[in-house]
Parts: C-alpha cells; structure tokens; sequence
C-alpha cells in the first residue's frame, strides 16, 4: 500500500474515531499513533494534517486537543453573555441588561452573564462543560482563540460580535466596514481627502479582515498616503500614541476615524504635536468633545442588533449548521454636528 493512501485512511479512521468518542480529549501522542498504524512519523503527522486544518483537533504538547463533540448536549433554554470585565449591574450598565434581557430571555429562555476577567475561565478545561447554558455571545474584547475551542468542545453555540477569522463561533456583527464607507462618502463629499482609521480595541481574529476592507476603501475614495492604510488594534493608550504620531510624520490627515475607540489620547497626541486645531476627530463612542475639533456621530442602538444574536442563536442550536453563521447588521451613521467644509 502507498503511503499515501495509508495517511489518508487513516484520517478517515481518526475522523471515524473522534465522532464515535474513542478518544477522550486528547488524541494520543503522535509516537503512540504511530506504534498503533504501524507507520513512520511523516505518515501519521500527513494524517493529522487534515484534521488540525478543518479545525476538528488543535496541536497540544501531551497530544492533540480535540476540538469535536459527537455527544448530544442536554438542552438547558439559557444563553450566556460573556462581559469584559465584572458582571455587577451598575446604574451605567443597567439599560444594557435591561435591553438584553428583553431580546434574548423569551420563550422561557433565562439569561447568564458571566465574568469575563475570571481567570477560571481560562484555565478550567472542565469549566464550560458544567455550564448550564446552549449559547454563549462573546462580548467585544473577550474571544480568544482557546476560549472559542473550549466552548466549541463543550458542545455550547458560540457567536462573536465581530468577525472571528477561522475560530469556530458563528458571527453577527455590525457592517462596520459598511457603516466607515457610508461616512467616508459624507467626509469626502466636504471635500477632505486626508483620511486615516484608528481602531484601539484588541479583537481577536479581526486584524487580516479589518486590513483587507481599509485598503479595499482607501483605492475606492483615492487615499493614497501609506501612513493612513495602517490600522492599530492593540488596546492600550501607548500603541495609540505611537500611530497617531505615526499618521502624522510627513503629511498629517486632515481627519482621524477613530472606530471602537474614545478619542481622549488621540486629541492629547495632537496637542502635543501642535495639530489638535488642525486634525478633526470623527467617532460614534466617545462624548467627549473639544469644542469645534471632534464630530460626533449619533449613537447607534442595539436593539436590532440582539434580535438578529437571538435568531443565530435559536437556528445554530436547533439546526447544527455544518458552515458558521456570519450575519452582518446595517447601520448608517449620521452626524450629530454638521462637518464643516473644507473647500
């Protein structure tokens, strides 16, 4: 027999295994495949290929974590909403759950918010498994690459509030990239054309994509200079310091789009610069407005947004989708204050 027909039955017969439950967790080391098939380590690692690619198991140093659950989970009628930070209901906070609440707490649903800098979460491989929940919605900033499979294993439907790359959560977000054209149209019809996006929140999964749509929109509108395609994520003040002086070493914009991001440490890098009177700062997050130098855009609500989450949630759990369900809600931003022309 060839080896490479034998590599590929024997992915077959892993794949047979996994969904039957031979394996519990982990596959064996790669030495221990090799004794069982009677092969040479090219030829089991060959195998394994496959499966690390579809995303059924992810490389561990005792032996591959699996990511498939074959088991059939009991239904609980609870989703999860997994915050960035504390969970306490605060006065600030409360027309969030409020309004959370009111979308996703129907049918009987009941509804579980859980802390996301709990480090158990992190590091109790069984912690999601004891969970009494069918869905888990990742707030912004708090999907990684591990807590996506440890869900995903656990048999429990996860959906990001943002694009996910590869991971294996299913996806409704807002069309921001959608809803930067729609702005961009109304800055570039005031005639500016020096126009940079800063993005400060860290998400994973969401870098590749953000860079691809930026560059896609700065060909359609003409924005030529290398500096303004750069994008930041990072998520802390000093990153943001450093591509905003960044966006204003040869020719500074003439405005910032500061998406997911307040505007308070870009304007004190202006300051410092000397381009604060200079440099107009667009943003639909932060109230925080120097006087004749920041736009605000209207708040966007989010109650249709929570609806659409319902509706993926209810068909991932009921159907079990073979693809990940990316659903994307429009929003179209209008300026609170007019953007004065430029011309």
């Amino acid at each position: 027999m060839k080896i490479e027909t034998k590599h590929t039955w024997i992915t077959a017969e892993l794949e047979r295994q996994i969904a039957a439950g031979h394996y519990h967790k982990r596959l064996p080391p790669l030495r221990s495949l090799m004794k069982e098939y009677n092969v040479s380590l090219q030829t089991i690692s060959k195998a394994i290929r496959p499966l690390t690619m579809s995303g059924m198991i992810s490389p561990g140093p005792r032996g591959s974590i699996i990511n498939y659950t074959g088991t059939v989970r009991e239904r609980h009628y609870a989703w999860g909403i997994l915050c960035s930070g504390s969970t306490e209901i605060t006065e600030v906070s409360y027309e969030f759950f409020q309004m959370v609440r009111q979308a996703l707490a129907r049918d009987n649903h009941n509804i579980t918010f859980l802390d996301g800098s709990n480090k158990r979460l992190q590091q109790d491989t069984e912690f999601w498994e004891k969970q009494p929940i069918d869905g888990l919605v990742f707030g912004y900033g708090t999907l990684t690459s591990e807590l996506a499979w440890a869900v995903r294993r656990a048999g429990i439907v996860g959906v990001a509030r943002h694009h996910a790359g590869n991971l294996p959560v299913h996806v409704v977000e807002y069309d921001t990239f959608g809803a930067i054209d729609f702005v961009l149209g109304q800055i570039i019809e005031k005639g500016y054309r020096r126009i940079a996006l800063q993005f400060a929140a860290p998400l994973e999964g969401y870098q590749d994509y953000a860079n691809g749509n930026w560059d896609h929109l700065c060909d359609k509108y003409g924005i030529a200079n290398p500096e303004y395609r750069e994008i930041v994520m990072p998520g802390y003040r000093e990153a943001r310091e450093r591509h905003t002086q960044y966006l204003c070493l040869h020719t500074p914009p003439e405005v910032i789009l500061c998406w997911h991001s307040e505007t308070e440490e870009t304007y004190r890098t202006l300051k410092r610069l000397g381009l604060h009177e200079k440099v107009k700062l667009v943003s639909y997050l932060s109230n925080w407005q120097p006087q004749g130098h920041f736009i605000a855009l209207e708040e966007v609500r989010e109650d249709g947004y929570w609806q659409a989450v319902r509706e993926v949630l209810l068909e991932a759990v009921e159907t079990n989708p073979q693809k990940m369900i990316h659903r994307k809600v429009p929003v179209f931003p209008k300026f609170i204050q007019e953007l004065p022309d430029i011309r």
